[in-house]
């Protein structure tokens, strides 16, 4: 009896699967997890560092054209600096000539009332007409605040 023992152990032994050494995992620093095998560890490794690279040039894109729109509005701010100037400087020369066209028809005007003791003169609007009206009088003050606005 002691035999059958023996035997029906070592049959059952056989019967059983053997186990095989222990199952290895493949570790991967960079994406810290285990992997069953090395191929899937760096399939997805470079899976990995392919996103990583299209994140970066992403970025680096993104980062470009930020810095093309504020290179645009700075343009655009020294483009309206300089229209400004333009502006203003055209704004004095045209006061300037205002200025110079008033002095010149003071002086006629001055000049005649001294000889003659005075000046009646009949103003018309744009359109040649003798009457003024008090639009076009609004009509010369707004486009006087125009001039002064701009």
């Amino acid at each position: 009896m002691m035999m059958k023992k023996k035997e029906l152990k070592r049959e059952e032994e056989e019967k059983t699967p053997v186990k095989e050494e222990a199952d290895f995992q493949f570790w991967s620093n960079i994406l810290k997890r285990p992997f069953a095998t090395v191929a899937e560890l760096k399939e997805a490794e470079n899976k990995y560092s392919e996103e990583e690279k299209k994140k970066k040039e992403l970025s680096q894109t993104k980062k470009e054209r930020a810095e093309e729109i504020q290179n645009a509005y700075k343009e655009l701010l020294d483009t309206k600096k300089k229209a400004d100037e333009i502006i203003n400087k055209a704004r004095q020369e045209a006061f300037k000539l205002i200025e110079t066209k008033e002095h010149c028809y003071n002086e006629l005007v001055n000049s005649f009332c001294r000889d003659y003791g005075s000046y009646h003169m009949s103003y018309s609007n744009a359109n040649g007409d003798e009457r003024i009206s008090i639009s076009d009088t609004l009509d010369s003050f707004n486009s006087l605040f125009d001039l002064l606005l701009r």
